[in-house]
């Protein structure tokens, strides 16, 4: 069992790199329990992952969020290993859900309230629960499995086929994070393989999800309910693993409980996010902590003239990215998201705008400043956009444009902020390593 992880929040940072994102914990990459850097190509599910951490000084492995189910997919299904796929037939056979759909037992012996009578007696409510909750997760999964909604009936209209297997190809097929919610739910809450697979499909809400739960421990809290194989590898990401067994106290089960199921649907809307490819989807996800637009590079469109403080305006983004945990600026986009184009900063051609802005570059924050910063210029609706990506600097990168005063940026949301003398010296021992 891993020991529990202290973490201090303010030196926790997201760092942008060639390929991916990663979070940071001073000068170290965060890591799964396995060793695992947490980085991905997307930025949202770390955003997710770091407000978390942000909010917890005190990481427990047992509670079920977006760091330890992203831990889960990166160090077991990341790497092919997929323990509820290793242990799928013997969770299946006691998945009360799959028993009554098979006929291997009728309602009234997998979920009989008179086993619980003394249970019904000190919370009464429970019976609705069972009764209603039940009916209701029954009628859900029938049409999970009705051949209008599932694409594994036979052609006949009829599985010939046990319901386990159609649920195991169904599995199969989904997305690495939403197999990660059913692995997680199901090791865990041991709660089966129908009750997670409903959930992360979207046929039940997680308040059914958590009904259904209740009413299979309920039943079976006497013995272990759904038992699998892989205790001692699931105690090495959660402390004490498996202890979700239904306790005395119904109300408090039924929220963390809860908490749990709604945190692992948090997780699954991380990875949904529907939007367009490239440059294109960078501008409608709009201005954010590690994204910013500049309509222009040196032109004044208000005053119809260039400026040194338009330029300034960029360099102080470049800057403020490199001091935090990097971004990308987009020059030729205005704040709204439409596109300007550098063409309007009314230089010969791209060659001279890329020797424009490699020359202030180099003239404000000098010449070893280059491998933290790459353009690349591309073509939206007809004109060209210079997308400027800033890596996180290994040394604190001041702003000394000449005929400004020398300062010290970094990211504060989607702005870029200048630091006093001593913020910036509090800030630079913070986060920077001492060479």
């Amino acid at each position: 069992m891993l020991e529990k992880r202290e973490i201090e929040p303010h030196l926790l940072d997201l760092v942008i790199r060639d390929d991916d994102f990663v979070i940071y914990h001073g000068d170290m990459p965060f890591t799964t329990p396995r060793g695992k850097e947490l980085a991905s190509q997307t930025s949202r599910i770390l955003k997710q992952v770091l407000l978390e951490l942000s909010m917890n000084s005190d990481l427990n492995l047992r509670t079920i969020n977006s760091y330890s189910l992203f831990s889960y997919q990166l160090d077991f299904l990341g790497e092919g290993k997929d323990l509820l796929l290793e242990s799928f037939e013997l969770i299946a056979e006691k998945d009360p859900f799959i028993q009554l759909k098979d006929g291997n037992k009728k309602q009234s012996q997998v979920f009989d309230p008179i086993q619980a009578q003394v249970l019904f007696e000190h919370y009464p409510s429970l019976l609705s629960v069972v009764f209603w909750g039940v009916s209701g997760l029954l009628e859900s999964f029938n049409t999970f499995l009705s051949p209008k909604n599932s694409f594994l009936a036979q052609q006949s209209g009829q599985m010939e086929k046990k319901v386990a297997t159609v649920l195991r190809n169904v599995y199969t097929q989904l997305e690495i994070s939403e197999k990660t919610v059913v692995n997680i739910l199901s090791l865990i809450h041991k709660s089966g393989i129908v009750l997670p697979l409903l959930l992360v499909s979207k046929y039940i809400n997680t308040s059914e999800y958590v009904n259904g739960l209740i009413a299979i421990n309920i039943q079976q809290r006497e013995e272990a309910v759904i038992k699998s194989d892989h205790e001692h590898i699931l105690n090495e990401i959660f402390d004490n693993a498996g202890s979700f067994i239904f306790g005395n106290n119904p109300s408090e089960q039924f929220d963390e409980w809860l908490r749990d199921a709604r945190n692992a649907v948090d997780f699954l809307i991380c990875f949904k996010t529907v939007r367009k490819e490239g440059i294109a989807g960078l501008i409608e996800m709009g201005e954010s902590n590690d994204l910013e637009f500049k309509s222009t590079l040196r032109w004044d469109i208000k005053a119809g003239k260039t400026s040194q403080q338009i330029e300034r305006v960029v360099l102080k983004s470049i800057s403020a990215f490199m001091n935090s945990g990097g971004g990308t600026l987009l020059i030729g986009v205005r704040d709204d998201g439409s596109i300007e184009g550098i063409e309007t900063d009314r230089l010969p051609n791209e060659d001279k705008f890329l020797l424009h802005f490699w020359t202030l570059i180099r003239t404000s924050f000098g010449r070893d400043v280059s491998p933290y910063i790459k353009t690349r210029l591309v073509k939206i609706e007809g004109k060209t956009i210079c997308v400027v990506r800033c890596f996180r600097s290994q040394r604190p990168i001041f702003l000394k444009q000449p005929g400004f005063e020398e300062e010290f940026y970094i990211r504060v949301g989607p702005s870029s902020n200048a630091l006093a003398v001593s913020e910036a010296l509090k800030y630079i021992s913070d986060h920077f390593s001492e060479k």
